[in-house]
């Protein structure tokens, strides 16, 4: 569905002080960028950075500034001319995509033509490469792990995954045979290992025509029961008669509770759907679809964008930052690039605050996400212990460096700090408890339904079942009865 690089790291939390992160726009992933009046489809590459990016029915202009690159792709089979007036070349085919790079500080204007690059017909040597598992990774026997891949050339139809588990010696396990998507829900086998391995076979007419692995171990635990950053926990109790807001008209037996838009450019949700197309409202997923036989996972149709209540589209950080919020793919609905095109580009969408702790690779130091895209910083492992289990460095991702841009440094945690109080956006339990209840900044709040959970796309795994008493020592709140805008939409 999407073609992201992100992995689970072990690491170990450092210490000294940190530093406040500017803001920025950045495009974390390959977007699409559609010509209205021409109907071309071009594809912003991932890691682009533009301070102004506008857009008319047959060109766009874009402003980079000193040290940043934004480059864009008029893709394959077909790659037209990319006119500008920066002075950038047109046409600079790279197996069989013309992209042009813009290096900054400029500001440029191109205009794109459907006209053929002249003199290359693109790489047609069949290629593939495993992006995820590479190697470093702990995963957990019974979990779900997004095994992803690209393929390139021409004549791959099938893809075929195997797993070993001494080192890449021999790949015994055929895990799939499986279309050229790119990407694979891996259900993790028990079968504990520290030299696991993944192999990617792209098949041309039932032969092996292109192979990647991992480039080192990783490793499979048995499961736990609870903690550790997405243990089991208790089914919710299924209660009736629970005070509700007004139906939202779905029949899915959920409602919506709407708050006053508190986040940056947010509106009410009827106001945020009187912008939108009639098709798509807010809190939609959406994607282009893929022309048949597409299998570059790099593809701007495998970019999933959420519409939130700024009337805006948004994109997703990685695989993780979409696995935070939703467990599956499948609210993902197809629309056109008309469509797409109508609906202005927003930021990127962050980690989900509560849900996975973050850090960069450059940087030791990881940190806890909260409600604003607030970090802060976990001071020692003390502290993660207390806040994650035994287990806290199973749910830690790596976030590229440059969308740390895009959060804003709160105060470090300390374990005198969880004495007292708890990091906001959580939800946790008590070990000898069944209530769930998610920590507001000035309470804790219970779930009084399994709907009520559900409806604001919490996911257990990200549940803590917490010993020590410092939630317990926040004042009980008002329940949670239904999908409230400032749980989920606003947070966007």
């Amino acid at each position: 569905m999407a073609s992201w690089i992100c992995s689970l790291t072990l690491v170990a939390i450092a210490f000294g002080p940190s530093a406040a992160l500017a803001t920025t726009t950045n495009y974390p992933q390959n977007t699409a960028l559609v010509m209205s009046g021409s109907g071309i489809t071009l594809t912003i590459l991932g890691g682009s950075k533009s301070d102004s990016l506008s857009v008319t029915a047959t060109t766009f202009a874009v402003t980079v500034a000193s040290g940043d690159t934004f480059t864009v792709r008029y893709p394959a089979p077909s790659p037209g001319t990319l006119a500008n007036n920066g002075g950038f070349p047109s046409c600079n085919l790279v197996n069989g995509n013309n992209d042009v790079a813009v290096a900054g500080p400029v500001t440029v204007t191109f205009t794109p033509n459907a006209t053929l690059c002249a003199g290359g017909s693109g790489n047609t040597t069949p290629s593939i490469a495993l992006s995820q598992p590479l190697g470093g990774q702990t995963l957990t026997a019974g979990s779900t792990y997004q095994i992803s891949w690209s393929t390139g050339g021409n004549g791959i139809t099938a893809t075929r995954i195997s797993l070993s588990t001494d080192g890449g010696s021999t790949y015994p396990t055929v895990i799939t045979s499986s279309g050229t998507n790119g990407l694979y829900s891996w259900s993790v086998p028990n079968t504990p290992t520290t030299t696991a391995r993944i192999l990617v076979e792209g098949l041309v007419s039932g032969s092996v025509g292109a192979t990647s692995s991992s480039l080192s171990n990783f490793t499979i635990v048995s499961a736990v029961s609870s903690g550790g950053g997405g243990g089991a926990v208790t089914a919710l109790p299924s209660t009736s008669g629970s005070t509700q807001s007004s139906d939202d008209g779905t029949n899915d037996g959920l409602n919506i509770i709407t708050t006053s838009a508190t986040g940056a450019n947010a509106m009410l949700r009827q106001d945020a759907d009187g912008h939108l197309p009639a098709a798509f409202h807010s809190d939609s997923l959406v994607k282009l679809a893929c022309a048949a036989g597409a299998t570059d996972v790099n593809d701007a149709c495998r970019t999933i964008y959420y519409i939130g209540l700024d009337a805006k589209r948004h994109s997703f950080g990685s695989l993780n930052t979409f696995l935070s919020w939703y467990p599956d793919f499948s609210d993902v609905l197809t629309i056109d690039a008309a469509t797409l095109a109508s609906i202005p580009l927003g930021k990127p969408i962050m980690v989900r605050p509560g849900t996975f702790w973050v850090k960069i690779t450059s940087d030791p130091k990881t940190y806890y996400v909260e409600p604003g895209n607030k970090l802060r910083w976990i001071a020692d492992e003390a502290t993660a212990v207390t806040l994650g289990g035994s287990m806290w460095n199973k749910n830690i991702v790596d976030v590229d460096p440059s969308l740390f841009t895009n959060y804003l440094m709160g105060a470090s945690i300390a374990s005198a700090d969880l004495a007292s109080g708890w990091p906001r956006g959580a939800v946790v339990k008590s070990p000898s408890d069944s209530t769930l209840w998610y920590v507001s900044s000035t309470s804790r709040r219970p779930f009084m339904t399994t709907s009520a959970f559900a409806a604001n796309k919490f996911q257990s795994r990200f549940v803590e079942a917490i010993t020590v008493t410092g939630w317990q020592a926040l004042s009980s709140g008002s329940s949670v009865n239904g999908l409230e805008d400032a749980l989920f939409s606003l947070q966007h």
